[in-house]
């Protein structure tokens, strides 16, 4: 991986998971973390928050009755982007990533991301480790 002065050497990927997300979550600069499922299932809050956070003020054309502006098609455009069916929109989204995730891993994959996965940054975000059969 190269996202430092030059590139780095890491055991495995959950542990340049941790190299990389740590560096962000101990950082003692200022910083923003902002979690995918929060854009996708709670975009006006989580709009809301980071303007907030860096001093602003969530507004909308039709801030004064409340309304929020959802953008259901794709913010992916062009050929570049591949066919159009094949992209995703905000209620895509929803049905990919509302689901229940069924996690097909061995057992001994997931006692090794039990042991290496930093979880103070996991439970930081609210994510769980799925359970060890």
């Amino acid at each position: 991986a190269n996202f430092g002065p030059g590139p780095s050497h890491h055991a495995s990927l959950a542990h340049m998971w941790n190299d990389w997300n740590g560096a962000y979550y101990n950082a003692t600069f200022p910083r923003l973390l902002v979690r995918f499922e929060d854009v996708i299932f709670f975009p006006k809050e989580t709009a809301r928050r980071v303007c907030s956070c860096v001093g602003g003020k969530l507004f909308t054309p039709k801030e004064h009755d409340g309304l929020f502006h959802y953008v259901i098609d794709s913010a992916k455009v062009g050929v570049g982007h591949g066919p159009g069916l094949k992209r995703n929109g905000l209620i895509d989204a929803w049905i990919k990533y509302g689901k229940p995730l069924k996690i097909q891993m061995k057992e001994s994959d997931l006692k090794f991301a039990a042991e290496v996965l930093n979880q103070k940054i996991m439970s930081s975000f609210n994510w769980d480790m799925p359970p060890i059969p």
